[in-house]
């Protein structure tokens, strides 16, 4: 190759990669993740039926809060897990579930009941 077609074809090249990047991160921006606090009686039945089943009735301090997906071109939400915030013996308990009702996992000081360790 002449030396005119390499020095034209190195600033094609790294134009090509910018460009692609930019277009990966603008893709990237279709969806948002998002958090909300919600009141106890904002959530769905199988979370609260699955908390009291492991650790009893909530109590009112706790916090609730939604983690969700927004897609910002349908702005359809899409939850992704629940979070049960509350503070016991003085330390920060987490508890975490999905959409279902399900607890998958748990940070902190709070411990499942027997009953429900398989």
């Amino acid at each position: 190759m002449s030396k005119q077609i390499k020095q034209t074809m190195k600033p094609n090249f790294f134009l090509t990669i910018a460009f692609s990047l930019w277009m990966s991160s603008v893709f990237a921006q279709n969806s948002e993740n998002n958090e909300e606090s919600l009141k106890q009686d904002e959530i769905p039945v199988a979370i609260l039926k699955s908390y009291q089943k492991d650790f009893g009735n909530p109590d009112e301090k706790g916090n609730w809060e939604l983690f969700y997906i927004e897609d910002l071109g349908t702005q359809k939400l899409t939850p992704e897990f629940y979070r049960y915030t509350i503070k016991k013996n003085g330390e920060r308990v987490e508890y975490f579930y999905k959409p279902d009702g399900k607890l998958y996992r748990t940070k902190g000081t709070g411990k499942l009941k027997k009953s429900r360790k398989k």
